[in-house]
């Protein structure tokens, strides 16, 4: 059995390997299924994760590495990366019969 933690996720999710995954899986979707076309899209989700400002006890940082910290994008972003990273590295490096569980804890 092995264990791997990720703490801190949403700003240790690189912003490249995020836009990489959207892409992959919004390129299994109909641009009839999207508010906008997929390039459109594709521009409007990155524009949401570049934007990295945050406040905290009254002021303003900009976050410098991965996703913004609190933005309800970033949750789904990070899941998203890290489903797309399982399914391109671990999955193909597991043994036959082997399972693979992956847990979430939200608080």
């Amino acid at each position: 059995m092995a264990s791997y933690d990720v703490k801190a996720l949403s700003t240790n999710v690189e912003i490249e390997g995020t836009m990489e995954a959207v892409t992959k899986v919004l390129n299994q979707v109909s641009d009839s299924d999207l508010p906008v076309i997929k390039a459109d899209f594709v521009k409007l989700i990155s524009l949401c994760i570049n934007f990295n400002c945050f406040t905290f006890n009254i002021r303003e940082y900009i976050q410098l590495w991965g996703l913004a910290m609190g933005s309800p994008l970033s949750a789904i972003m990070a899941n998203l990366y890290m489903e797309t990273l399982e399914v391109d590295q671990y999955i193909r490096i597991m043994r036959s019969g082997a399972f693979w569980y992956r847990y979430i804890d939200v608080l």
